[in-house]
C-alpha cells in the first residue's frame, strides 16, 4: 500500500480549525504524533483527507472534492452555462 499526498489540505488548517495539534489530532481521530508527521511532509494522506472533510462538516476539502468542483465548474462554462 502506499499513501498518496495532495497539495490542498494542509496541516497547519487542519491545526487552524481546531485549534492545537492535540485538539486536531482528537477531533480527527488520528495521535499527536500523526498531526506532526503530517506538519513534518507539508501534506495529509489523500485517504484520510475525506474522513477530516466528513469531521470538519466539509469546512476542509479533499483534494478529491477540490478537483471534482473546478472539473464540474470547467465543464458548465463549456456549455455555456
Amino acid at each position: 500500500m502506499f499513501i498518496v499526498y495532495n497539495n490542498n489540505m494542509k496541516p497547519e488548517e487542519l491545526i487552524r480549525h481546531f485549534g492545537s495539534v492535540e485538539k486536531a489530532a482528537a477531533g480527527v481521530g488520528v495521535t499527536p504524533g500523526a498531526v506532526y508527521q503530517w506538519l513534518t511532509a507539508g501534506e495529509i494522506p489523500s485517504l484520510r483527507q475525506s474522513d477530516i472533510e466528513v469531521r470538519t462538516a466539509y469546512k476542509l476539502k479533499s483534494d478529491f472534492t477540490t478537483r471534482r468542483v473546478k472539473q464540474s465548474i470547467k465543464e458548465s462554462r463549456k456549455r455555456g452555462a
